[in-house]
């Protein structure tokens, strides 16, 4: 994919309004150089102006100002526009990537693009039509130049040519820079997210607090100096325009001790030259955030890119059972492939079932494929082999999002909503009642379906996430290490009492756990051990698998 090239189909999508903000934009221009032909004329006839010059005048300022406006109001209408579906189609390939594509990228990648970059863009929108009027005067304003002299807009073409050249190597060394801080803005946010999200540790660590301090500090340097040089060179290269302009009336005033040119013509050029200075100097002040925003397109198209493949028939899912049915694993197999950070890992062939009104406990050693079965099972990756079969029905492209919709989880790195899902049909009564069950009712308030606040300890935000778990009424409930951050007596309520509650609604519920003193509450415990079942246990009869 091209740079920009996402960008450039929403440009094209909304030509309508950039066309007519570059016709407003075309005629203003033409407006502005009709009006210093005006001057220009009216100094050759030394002010002596014949009848209607002043109103027409006039009415050309009239049409000038309004072509401007239209032009100013379509363009940033049209940037506005531009941005919004921009940031809609970014969010919709976000939410139909593959969760391994997701995990890939890392969410200190994915939240820049979205922030720092998608922003930058909105603000070059609201400078883009003036930005486009001084592009648009400035060619009109040497159209008329060659209709006065091809000869003298010839040299001064020449010279202008020469001074772009310069500014133009000087501005492929800046945007090296602005790539170069852009990586370092993207370490920055990383560290950002380290020092909030680890401040309980970082204060109970003081050197390792004050190294990722020095590190900070450092990567702000870098990013001042790197972007100081940049912004230097191109604050240099805007001088060397301004400096063209006298350079250009320079050769203009010895052209005119050779050339027996009309005077009309000196004193046009004149004109048009002193009044380019502000178009020109407004384009080359623009220069670094049009060269930023080519990178922040750059990283947008990297992005969109890397998620521009949605899932598999993720929109039209076929629908699935949503009363408690029976979950077999069979032959189910998944592979991390090998990397320079260390080996690969499979998973499987797995031969499971899960049924309804029962509680299985997946066991095992860090690394063993629990949260890897998981995910499977969940439908968030899809299998390398084997199948996933509901009710006798195999999952496949079609059904797997429908699949995903029997599931409720709560995952190590699950994510707390503050609401329950809108038209769900529960009442504000019956959280309440949910909030006093998990002893949050002195902690969390809710209103209209909302809870007042998620600002909450580990193990109450794992009990708030059980109240979605449990009113979203969902077949089956996956628990992944749930009672790590409890106490010890709200473990045994876990085990003894919300379970039981769970499973007595026919549930099929899957725990994932290491608190070996609650084992003897499952139906059923599966023992894993190298991306394998080592073991399955049913309490009633065990049995093992070689």
């Amino acid at each position: 994919m091209t740079s920009g090239s996402l960008f450039a189909s929403l440009v094209a999508s909304h030509w309508r309004r950039l066309a007519l903000a570059v016709l407003a934009g075309g005629l203003s221009a033409a407006g502005t150089i009709l009006l210093l032909h005006r001057v220009n004329d009216a100094i050759a006839r030394d002010f002596v102006l014949p009848a209607g010059f002043v109103a027409g005048f006039l009415a050309i300022a009239a049409v000038t100002f309004a072509a401007r406006a239209a032009s100013d109001l379509a363009t940033n209408a049209a940037g506005q526009a531009v941005v919004a579906d921009l940031r809609a189609r970014l969010a919709r390939r976000i939410i139909d990537a593959p969760v391994p594509a997701l995990e890939g990228w890392g969410r200190n990648r994915i939240l820049p693009v979205l922030n720092h970059d998608v922003d930058m863009i909105s603000d070059v929108a609201f400078v883009a039509a003036p930005l486009a009027i001084s592009a648009i005067t400035v060619i009109g304003a040497f159209a008329y130049l060659i209709w006065l002299s091809p000869a003298l807009s010839a040299a001064v073409i020449l010279v202008l040519a020469a001074g772009g050249w310069l500014q133009y190597r000087a501005r492929r060394r800046a945007v090296r820079g602005f790539d170069e801080a852009r990586e370092g803005e993207d370490r920055l946010h990383a560290a950002y997210a380290t020092i909030t999200g680890g401040a309980k540790e970082l204060k109970i660590y003081k050197p390792r607090r004050e190294k990722i301090y020095r590190d900070i500090l450092v990567t702000i340097a870098d990013i001042r100096r790197i972007n100081g040089r940049a912004i230097a060179i191109f604050v240099i290269a805007n001088a060397l325009g301004s400096a063209l302009v006298f350079a250009v009336i320079g050769v203009l005033l010895a052209w005119a001790a050779f050339s027996a040119e009309d005077p009309a013509v000196y004193s046009g050029f004149l004109i048009l030259l002193l009044f380019l200075r502000g178009p020109v100097e407004q384009i080359m002040t623009s220069m670094p955030a049009i060269t930023r925003m080519q990178i922040e397109l750059r990283r947008i198209d990297e992005l969109s890119g890397r998620f521009a493949t949605a899932e598999p028939a993720a929109a039209t899912s076929a629908a699935m059972p949503a009363e408690p049915v029976e979950i077999r694993l069979d032959g189910l197999a998944f592979a991390f492939p090998a990397t320079e950070d260390g080996p690969g890992f499979r998973l499987g062939p797995l031969d499971l079932g899960f049924a309804p009104g029962r509680i299985t406990m997946i066991v095992g050693d860090n690394g063993s494929g629990k949260t890897t079965l998981i995910k499977l099972l969940l439908g968030l990756y899809r299998p390398d082999a084997g199948r996933i079969i509901v009710g006798g029905r195999a999952v496949d492209d079609a059904t797997r999002d429908a699949y995903r919709q029997m599931f409720s989880a709560i995952l190590t790195d699950y994510h707390l909503f503050d609401e329950v899902m809108p038209g769900a049909g529960i009442g504000d009564d019956e959280l309440s009642a949910h909030l006093d069950r998990l002893r949050l009712g002195t902690k969390v308030d809710v209103a209209n379906g909302r809870f007042s606040t998620t600002d909450l300890s580990t193990g109450q935000r794992k009990r708030l996430a059980l109240i979605h778990a449990w009113v979203d009424r969902r077949p089956v409930v996956v628990f992944d290490e749930w009672t790590a951050d409890q106490d010890p007596g709200f473990r045994h309520v876990f085990h003894t009492e919300l379970l039981p509650a769970l499973k007595a609604e026919g549930r099929t519920l899957i725990v994932i756990s290491h608190d070996d003193r609650y084992f003897d509450t499952a139906d059923r415990i599966i023992r894993m051990k190298d991306g394998r079942v080592t073991e399955t246990v049913d309490l009633a009869t065990p049995r093992r698998d070689g």
